[in-house]
This record gives C-alpha cells, structure tokens and sequence, in this order.
C-alpha cells in the first residue's frame, strides 16, 4: 500500500493528513486543464493567492519590514500544492505560471516606455516592414518583434499608439506606413499641443 508515514516526513505533514488530502482533494481532482483561464477560475486563483501570501494582514509596507514581505517573498510563502487543490482541474505548476506571468504583465504597464526601448521598437519594426515591404499595420507579426520584458502585445499597442499620435499631430497623416515609421525614428514622438497640457492641468 502507500507508504504515508514516508510520504508525510518527507512533506513536513502527518501520515492521516497526507492521505486525507489525497483522498478528498487530488485524487477527486479531474483531469488538468488545458487553454485559456475563465474569468471565475482567475478570481478564484486571486483569492487564494491572497489567502496563502497573507496580504490581506499586511496591506502597508514600511522601510523596516523585512525583504521576505515584499511581493517576492509572499509568493514563496505560497503553497501551490494548496492552492492547485482548491482549483479544479488545475496543477500547482498551472496555478504559480498564472500567477507569475500576471504579476509580471501587471509591473510592465505600469512601468513607462523609455526613448530607448521605443527606438528598438523602431528600429525592429522597420527592418521588418522593409524587409517584407508591409504596407499595413495589421500585416506585422508581432511575434518577431518582442523586447524584453515587453511580450508581443505591448509592442502592438506601443506602435499603434505611436502611428496615431504621430498622424494626429504633425502632416504625416497621409504618408506610407515605412514613411511615417522612419519619421518617428529620426524625430521621436511628437509634443503634446498647449491646449492638451492646460487641459491635463486642470
């Protein structure tokens, strides 16, 4: 039979314990699953990754807590294995990549794109557009085009974004995609006008 005394020393837990969790929680568990996350699973992950981190205790961080409070630390205070369990049909591996690519997604929107990460962006999509003599935007393959810490979505949105202020502000609203591509390359993006900024202010 299974052996849940070893099983329990070697997971810090006692033998009945690991044989009611297996009982009760995984071995009840569906298969895993596969695909995009559901709106209802992700909020659930959210509340038991609160849950295990224990945020919901400590929601001001001071210049004296320690490094194992900040948001690195929490996350390997998590129990996956836990976590996974209250999911269903998900894997602790599931659940922590979740968790991981959402945490770091969340910090790069926040974080503004600086002039050289946006004359990379340039300098990559221009090269591509050239090379493939692309004439619209929709036709770029964002997947080649990725920086780091910037995944192939945040490229798309940046460049759009980039096209329309460009076209918005200056007389480059008729030029070809490779023309007004190699205008914000060499003259950056264009100021806001006065009216925007007073507007802003108040």
């Amino acid at each position: 039979g299974t052996k849940w005394k070893t099983i329990g020393a070697a997971v810090g837990r006692a033998a009945a314990s690991c044989k009611d969790i297996y009982r009760h929680r995984i071995a009840k568990q569906p298969e895993s699953a596969k695909g995009e996350w559901a709106p209802a699973e992700t909020q659930r992950l959210k509340a038991l990754v609160l849950r295990e981190a224990g945020r919901e205790k400590r929601t001001v961080k001071t210049e004296d807590d320690d490094d194992d409070d900040d948001e690195e630390g929490q996350m390997k205070r998590i129990n996956w294995t836990d976590v996974a369990a209250e999911v269903k049909g998900r894997t602790p591996d599931q659940c922590r990549q979740k968790v991981e690519r959402g945490l770091s997604e969340e910090a790069n929107r926040k974080r503004k794109w600086t002039e050289v990460e946006d004359s990379e962006l340039l300098d990559k999509v221009l090269a591509h557009i050239e090379e493939r003599n692309i004439e619209h935007a929709h036709e770029i393959s964002w997947r080649q085009l990725c920086l780091p810490r910037r995944p192939p979505h945040m490229c798309k949105q940046r460049f759009r974004r980039m096209l329309d202020v460009t076209r918005e502000r200056t007389d480059q609203k008729g030029a070809d995609l490779i023309a007004i591509t190699k205008y914000i390359r060499h003259n950056g993006l264009p100021p806001r006008p006065p009216r925007e900024e007073e507007e802003e202010e108040e």
